[in-house]
């Protein structure tokens, strides 16, 4: 059983909503990526970590031939129990992960077409603290956040004194127009 670095499958997650429906044209094709996420390509039994199964109830599932332990596709995720398919799922992370100011429940309730704001408000939850990532590595020295550069050299640079008129190449004291 190999084990894919996640931010592999991340690098390959879609990045338009062009490209999302292409490559999740069908739920087959999400459970698909699903399983290479989880598994690297090849399903395990949750007990005995066998490999050797066989697929029930629709493909969701899978009974392992070794000692016919029953495992989800979603058991032991986030996804645990939930009703809705795979591909809305992926949606919702696709409209969360691409807005670059962030989305509000009410946006993805809106555009996931959920009946209550409850449902939007929990999906979206639900997915964020599933984003949060405990061991990753910290920040770099230089980061860029929204156009903006953070980080570099420390101590001043030659113009690091000069007032906010002078490095706009405006006069120190601006004359008030009438």
């Amino acid at each position: 059983m190999t084990r894919h670095d996640p931010d592999d499958l991340w690098r390959e997650f879609p990045r338009t909503a062009v490209e999302f429906e292409e490559r999740f044209a069908s739920e087959e094709d999400c459970r698909a990526f699903w399983i290479r996420a989880r598994w690297g390509d090849e399903p395990a039994c949750a007990r005995c970590e066998g490999t050797s199964i066989w697929w029930i109830r629709d493909d969701t599932a899978f009974e392992c031939a070794e000692c016919g332990h029953q495992t989800s596709l979603t058991s032991g995720t986030i996804l645990q129990k939930m009703r809705k398919p795979l591909k809305m799922w992926f949606r919702a992370v696709f409209e969360i992960s691409t807005h670059r100011t962030g989305i509000s429940a009410k946006d993805l309730q809106r555009i996931m077409g959920f009946g209550s704001y409850k449902t939007a408000w929990s999906w979206l939850h639900k997915l964020r603290a599933a984003l949060l990532r405990e061991d990753g590595e910290p920040l770099g020295p230089f980061v860029q956040m929204d156009e903006a550069l953070v980080g570099g050299k420390g101590g001043r640079t030659r113009n690091s004194s000069s007032s906010p008129q002078k490095l706009m190449g405006e006069s120190a004291s601006p004359t008030p127009t009438i």
